[in-house]
């Protein structure tokens, strides 16, 4: 499953690659306009600024991210908020995905919704503790890729239940390789 995964994902990594110097560039530039605005702000408490320029938007400095691994749904909400063109995450195995879910939550349930959500796009906010926590994602576009062994995905599909997140993916299964030898 890995080999095919990487032969059919070789095209995206490519663009990918190619645009990350400019990715770096753009989180350079936004870092800076946020530092100038942060300064603009004490300025005009203190009085010494009539007025307070606009706050840097990220979507002004838009940060392409078309592949993601191995992050939690909030980085995934942090890099979308820069970038509404959508992401593609990659996880070896789907298994060990859906596995970790919730791991960070003593609550449970809220990465399901999140990939639930995820399938139909649109807008998304999380709101967290402290100043400055919230996040808005102008439009929550996340597909998935993952690869999984038939067995494994029996069990777990009937032990997990129907909640639609199966139930929104595309499963593709690979038949048995044959030798040229074996067809005739």
């Amino acid at each position: 499953k890995s080999p095919m995964a990487k032969k059919a994902l070789a095209p995206l990594k490519k663009i990918a690659a190619d645009c990350a110097e400019e990715c770096k560039e753009k989180a350079e530039a936004l870092k800076e306009a946020v530092e100038l605005y942060k300064a603009a702000q004490r300025e005009y408490r203190k009085g010494e600024l009539e007025d307070l320029p606009r706050a840097p938007n990220p979507h002004d400095y838009q940060q392409p991210r078309y592949l993601l691994s191995d992050a939690t749904t909030e980085a995934i909400c942090d890099i979308q908020s820069k970038w509404s063109g959508g992401s593609l995450f990659v996880a070896d195995e789907l298994a060990a995905l859906m596995g970790s879910m919730d791991r960070y939550s003593a609550t449970g349930g809220k990465d399901q919704g999140f990939w639930l959500t995820a399938f139909d796009g649109g807008a998304y906010t999380v709101d967290r503790k402290g100043e400055g926590s919230s996040r808005r994602v102008e439009n929550l576009s996340l597909g998935l890729i993952a690869g999984i062994q038939p067995v494994i995905a029996a069990r777990m599909f009937s032990a997990t239940g129907s909640n639609g997140f199966i139930e929104r993916q595309m499963i593709a299964v690979a038949r048995d390789r044959t030798l040229p030898d074996e067809t005739a």
